[in-house]
């Protein structure tokens, strides 16, 4: 079973480098390639994966352009693959993993992946010690927190999505509960204080009562309503038989699942109708 600790330094090549791979170089891109397959669900490894392959070449081995690449090995685009490389970091960090120093967003925009400049290697930090229990991120969860590691680093980012799983007692927060508090964190505080702010904002908040629908005061007035709203129902289902027929015969399996769930709507309907 590979494992990040598996997955060599990235090394980035220079802008004009062409030709056939080294020994070391083949063996390299065989791991990058071993960790595409095998992590597609872990998706920090499969990213940090693509961004050895990327900033050293490697994809030369098999494809014209790295584009190709991308398309062919790693299943994404271009703007997809840096998206995850940023927020790879963050996961690795959670993971109790290796960290690492990755790009921010906007040099991710700017690097060519086939020609010009190539950013600095990203550096990697000792473990510490006393690690906290390691904890599982989604993709969303990590690009949302890109605000925090743009403005401060990824120790911080990955600190907050931390603060806000222990504060609402779950193993993993969703991106869009940690995009929801991320836009109301200050930037312009120190790393405490923006963990005391995180901590507030995943506070589950009360929800104020959903107000009662208004019915009107005459009885019969309120019943004619619904009648009306039956009438509407029948003339908006006129020629549902020939479109069922049809679609039936297209695609039986897909008009199976939609006549499953018209079924179920049908029940819950007929549960409020009057036993008359």
């Amino acid at each position: 079973m590979m494992t990040l600790a598996d997955l060599p330094e990235a090394v980035d090549a220079p802008e004009d480098l062409t030709g056939p791979l080294s020994e070391v170089e083949a063996e390299r891109w065989e791991t990058c390639k071993r960790g595409l397959r095998q992590f597609r669900d872990a998706w920090h490894v499969a990213a940090l994966s693509v961004d050895i392959a990327l900033r050293g070449k490697l994809w030369r081995a098999e494809y014209d352009t790295a584009a190709e690449f991308l398309a062919a090995e790693a299943k994404m685009s271009t703007s997809n693959a840096y998206r995850q490389i940023a927020g790879a970091g963050i996961a690795a960090i959670l993971a109790g993993q290796t960290t690492f120093e990755l790009e921010s967003n906007e040099v991710s925009r700017m690097r060519d992946t086939t020609v010009g400049s190539t950013p600095e290697a990203p550096a990697v930090t000792s473990e510490a010690a006393d690690a906290p229990p390691p904890m599982i991120i989604s993709q969303r969860a990590a690009e949302a927190l890109g605000p925090v590691r743009e403005t401060f680093d990824q120790e911080t980012a990955a600190a907050v999505y931390r603060a806000v799983a222990e504060v609402q007692g779950t193993d993993t927060v969703s991106g869009k509960v940690i995009k929801g508090i991320v836009l109301q964190l200050p930037r312009e505080v120190d790393r405490d204080a923006l963990l005391d702010h995180a901590r507030k904002l995943a506070q589950p908040q009360e929800e104020p009562p959903a107000p009662a629908p208004a019915r009107d005061s005459d009885p019969v007035k309120a019943f004619r309503e619904y009648v009306v709203t039956v009438r509407r129902f029948a003339q908006a289902v006129d020629g549902m038989a020939a479109a069922h027929a049809a679609a039936a015969q297209a695609d039986p399996e897909a008009t199976r699942k939609m006549v499953d769930t018209m079924g179920r709507h049908m029940k819950t309907a007929t549960k409020h109708f009057p036993d008359v």
